[in-house]
Formats: C-alpha cells, structure tokens, sequence
C-alpha cells in the first residue's frame, strides 16, 4: 500500500501478470497475497461514470482515479480491453470472482449483441472500435 499513482493498464500487464507467474511457478501462497492486495488496491480504477470502464491512472493508496485522454473524458480501447486474461486468471488463483465481474463487464459493454451494450450511439463498422471511448 504505497501513496503512489500508477497506470493501471502497465501494472496489469506486468504486475499482476508477474504475481500469476510466480504463483504457478512457485506455488507460494505469499504471491497470492500481494496479488490479492495488489488487484484489490486496483478495483477503484473501475468507478468511472457511467460506462465503470477503468481509468488510465490509479492510486494504490487512496484509490483515486484519473482518465489521461480527451481532458479525463476518454480511455483507450487497447488499455481496456486486452486485461482479462490477467483478471480472469487472477479470479482463479484466488477463487474470487469479483475481479472477472469487472473485467468481463468492459468486454460486454463494447459488445453490441450483449444486453448491457453501452456505446449505442457511436456508429460501429462491424469489427472495428474506436481507438478512444468517451465516458
């Protein structure tokens, strides 16, 4: 728990990643348990309104928020949606399925045949996203 603001998306990928690893390659419960701080120090990126997509920065301390693009008012598709492997496997290690349920809302949300389909009024060509969604 360190005062400090970090890119949500880099620590995905590389330390949440890194604990998974670890874990496997170990089978050493401590892993499990900076993972577990680690994605629990992350979920307040998820409380951006209305969408709940995660923000670009947050504080692992204080769980404050920023969104870095279009004046806090877009994220990146790349960054938002290429972190479900790592919360999916994060979910099974630590058999907490709450890490899914947010992750897995990003993928549904930009899903235009799922029922909680959020960007109803941005024109999609079928296969194609926009680099940056507003909030």
């Amino acid at each position: 728990d360190k005062d400090v603001s970090v890119s949500f998306f880099e620590t995905v990928i590389r330390c949440v990643a890194a604990m998974i690893s670890l874990y496997d390659l170990t089978e050493d419960e401590l892993y499990l348990h900076h993972l577990r701080t680690l994605m629990d120090n992350l979920l307040p990126a998820f409380s951006t309104q209305p969408l709940g997509f995660p923000a670009s920065d947050v504080n692992l301390l204080t769980g404050n928020i920023s969104v870095a693009h279009c004046h806090g008012e877009c994220v990146v598709f790349a960054d938002i949606a290429s972190i479900q492997l790592e919360f999916n496997a994060a979910c099974d290690r630590l058999q907490d399925y709450k890490y899914c349920a947010l992750s897995d809302h990003v993928l549904n949300a930009m899903d235009p045949k799922h029922a909680q389909y959020a960007m109803k009024q941005v024109p999609i060509i079928a296969g194609h996203y926009p680099i940056l969604i507003r909030l």
